[in-house]
């Protein structure tokens, strides 16, 4: 049986005592003390250093609800501190949610707030340069030189091998010399 159940929630407390909200009396020294001393923990709302569950204390003493914590926006001093980042394979939109690292900027909106598509590499690539599926640039000379210079290895892909090259000119050659002769 609780202690709780048989109150009289019309009964005053004494001048120095604090009332919860369903009418128990307490002490004052318990109001404010970091713990939830009433049931209905009256007892630590609007106490400087007390949040009740499911908010965050900012360090000036505020509580935000813990929805408000890390979503982009200065609640407080410290509401955007310490967020946890995306893992190393997914890339963080602006509105901190994450998606896999190969969706930025790939010419689509993956995130709602489009900033998976914000400064990406420019559309063209220079003269003499590869573009990657990726829409980074590298040197012509290094595609198809049997080493993955592209994150994505596109610049590695429909390349036709160098002995395959050389036995093309051997018989293009040879067709030329019979067509002479």
């Amino acid at each position: 049986m609780s202690d709780e159940e048989n109150c009289d929630p019309t009964a005053t407390c004494s001048p120095t005592d604090f009332q919860c909200d369903n009418g128990r009396c307490l002490s004052s020294s318990v109001r404010c003390d970091h713990l939830f001393d009433c049931a209905d923990m009256t007892d630590e709302i609007g106490c400087k250093g007390t949040c009740l569950p499911g908010n965050f204390l900012c360090s000036d003493g505020k509580c935000i609800p813990e929805s408000q914590r890390c979503d982009n926006h200065k609640d407080c001093s410290d509401d955007e501190l310490h967020c946890v980042a995306c893992p190393p394979n997914e890339f963080q939109c602006a509105d901190r949610t994450c998606i896999p690292i190969r969706m930025h900027c790939n010419g689509y909106h993956e995130c709602q707030d489009k900033s998976d598509e914000l400064n990406c590499p420019s559309e063209k690539c220079a003269k003499n340069h590869f573009q990657c599926s990726d829409k980074t640039c590298i040197p012509e000379h290094k595609r198809c030189d049997g080493h993955t210079d592209c994150k994505d290895g596109s610049d590695e892909g429909n390349c036709i091998a160098r002995d395959s090259l050389t036995g093309l000119y051997e018989i293009y050659s040879w067709l030329v010399s019979r067509k002479k002769a």
